[in-house]
């Protein structure tokens, strides 16, 4: 192959609930080429090889379309027949995690390329999982944010206000949790903030010719409508900059009176992944006041068309003229993620069995003891 030709990398997977282990795993496939093309698996291949996904395929697809490592993304591809798939799209080699991935048969899907020198290696990314996710959702009592299950006004100015940090520096501290239902750090803080190192972008400061746009939220279980959303916020003005802020853990319990499925790392990152989002800032105070959008020079601060607050925390900025609300066009919400693994529980709860990273398989491991 000639130095100046580009090296094609195949990057395929089922990306059903994504979390950032799956953009970090197509971060490391980027790394090794110059241009990478994630494949999709479709619907029925994934529902045959292990479980009917949470997300459709067009859901799937439009999120990994949006991760900033990805130059191509190709739909309806098969679980197996992999070594075919790419020389179909004319790729070097495909990536995978260093887990085996197998079809219904128990069969390593990657076989032919490991034997015909085509396949590379990257590290499984450690303390996330779609399993570990839908384990949260059916052990425990997180998401009631998104089910409305919403503090009143009243209850949340008797709270004390949250730290307010940079997302680009540090990870603020952790306190004790007094509800089981609290995000549990699966990693150390040294962890995450290594991870949000990588990535973040190198130039994480706009330029002065750009405007610089501002939304915030929770961002839980990140799905195909806060993709279309942040688009939509990014493109609103021309040369924008989109900043983001999301919530703590403790925030959203202030507010909303629960906790979200995945913890603040977990939404950063899956946040810095996304090739609209400029920045992020975590640990932004729920009332946004304009001291707050005077030093961040902001000139437009979005909002989505679903109104599910228990206050409105633009009060103090309405009168400046700068608050508009944007339509992604898009239905799926957290909420509608939750409900649909609640609503196939028992099947959800039979496919994490078979793994032995969920609750689920020592629940069953010992009752076989038993």
């Amino acid at each position: 192959m000639a130095s100046n030709e580009s090296v094609r990398v195949w990057a395929n997977g089922c990306f059903d609930v994504f979390h950032f282990g799956h953009a970090n795993f197509l971060r490391q496939a980027k790394v090794m080429g110059d241009y990478l093309i994630a494949g999709v698996h479709g619907d029925l291949d994934i529902a045959k090889n292990k479980a009917h996904p949470v997300m459709g395929e067009n859901e799937r697809a439009k999120i990994i379309s949006a991760v900033k490592w990805v130059d191509e993304v190709q739909t309806g591809i098969p679980y197996g027949d992999v070594l075919k798939t790419l020389n179909e799209h004319a790729c070097e080699f495909c990536v995978h995690g260093d887990d085996i991935a197998q079809d219904a048969s128990g069969c390593d899907i990657y076989s032919e390329c490991k034997e015909n020198g085509m396949f590379r290696e990257c590290k499984r990314t450690e303390g996330i999982s779609t399993t570990s996710i839908i384990d949260r959702i059916l052990l425990g009592n997180a998401g009631g944010h998104a089910l409305g299950w919403n503090k009143t006004e009243n209850e949340m100015k008797n709270e004390c206000e949250p730290s307010h940090v940079d997302g680009e520096a540090q990870i603020p501290k952790e306190s004790e949790s007094n509800g089981s239902s609290r995000p549990f750090l699966e990693m150390p803080e040294e962890y995450y903030q290594e991870k949000i190192n990588e990535f973040s972008s190198k130039i994480s400061n706009p330029s002065r010719k750009k405007k610089m746009i501002y939304t915030q939220g929770v961002f839980d279980l990140f799905h195909s409508g806060h993709v279309d959303f942040l688009e939509k916020c990014k493109t609103s003005v021309e040369n924008g900059f989109l900043v983001v802020g999301i919530l703590t853990d403790e925030e959203v319990h202030r507010v909303y009176g629960s906790y979200p499925v995945t913890n603040t790392y977990e939404r950063a990152l899956a946040l810095l992944s996304c090739k609209f989002v400029g920045q992020v800032k975590i640990g932004v105070p729920y009332e946004i006041t304009s001291q707050f959008v005077d030093d961040l020079k902001v000139e437009y601060v979005c909002h989505g068309r679903l109104w599910e607050l228990p206050s409105d925390p633009y009060k103090a900025i309405r009168e400046k003229n700068i608050f508009c609300q944007i339509d992604s066009g898009n239905d799926v919400t957290t909420r509608t993620i939750i409900e649909r693994i609640i609503q196939s529980r028992e099947m959800y709860s039979e496919r994490n069995a078979k793994k032995p990273e969920s609750q689920f398989s020592r629940v069953r491991l010992q009752g076989n003891k038993s």
